[in-house]
């Protein structure tokens, strides 16, 4: 006995299994974006550079105190609000806060940080081995643009201490 070959029925069911990929896949993409997972995605991790410079001998600060002085350098932060100066015990403050020129933050501003005064909410200056970090904190999270480590004692410690 012998069977008629044919590969017709082949085809349209080929053409199916296909349509129906296309379908359950459109499906997905649709149910994604109607169910909110592109709003999941959170701020971007912001492109700013800060450089942070120990000084020891606190020249140019009142009473000699030794400092950290904080140069924006490059990058758009716009609201200072996002931007905190946190020391190694978490104690932190707004940039809005310490910086004179105003709330917004942006290339060439500087500030201070000492522990005293406007940014009294920070630990002072007393020994080595203290860390501050400059911190922008977004919707969904925060992203360290900066680190300091006071590598050595202060040549004369502040009045806080």
């Amino acid at each position: 006995m012998s069977f008629p070959s044919s590969s017709r029925a082949v085809s349209p069911v080929v053409g199916g299994v296909l349509l129906l990929a296309v379908v359950i896949a459109l499906a997905a993409v649709l149910a994604a974006i109607t169910t909110g997972f592109g709003s999941t995605v959170g701020d971007p991790q912001p492109q700013i550079r800060f450089d942070a410079a120990y000084v020891p001998s606190g020249e140019g600060n009142d009473d000699d105190r030794p400092y950290v002085l904080l140069t924006h350098e490059a990058g758009d932060v716009g609201d200072g609000e996002r931007l905190f100066v946190v020391d190694d015990d978490g104690n932190r403050i707004a940039w809005a806060d310490i910086y004179l020129g105003g709330p917004e933050a942006g290339a060439g501003d500087r500030a201070h940080v000492d522990g005293v005064g406007s940014d009294g909410a920070l630990n002072p200056i007393c020994e080595a081995g203290r860390e501050y970090r400059v911190v922008w904190e977004g919707d969904r999270g925060s992203y360290v643009v900066a680190t300091v480590e006071i590598d050595r004692a202060p040549d004369s410690p502040s009045g806080a201490c």
